[in-house]
């Protein structure tokens, strides 16, 4: 998917590293987006990007399998 957008002119971040994402979550802006792919929606790592994204206001997408993943309590 990366590739993708960077084909179609958007410039994009992307990290497999969890430690890395919640580096980089401080240095975006509102203008910036970020998407989750999760199975279940629930582990750690992604309730914790939720968090901190949802803090510095950056517009969030949660991609999962799992319509009862919980994530609307971070909301």
């Amino acid at each position: 998917m990366s590739n993708n957008l960077e084909k179609i002119g958007i410039n994009i971040i992307c990290n497999k590293d969890f430690h890395t994402q919640l580096l980089t979550i401080p240095s975006l802006t509102e203008k910036d987006h970020i998407i989750l792919f999760s199975k279940s929606g629930r582990t750690r790592e992604i309730l914790e990007i939720l968090k901190n994204g949802i803090k510095y206001k950056i517009p969030i997408t949660l991609i999962t399998s799992n319509l009862n993943c919980g994530y609307e309590k971070y909301l």
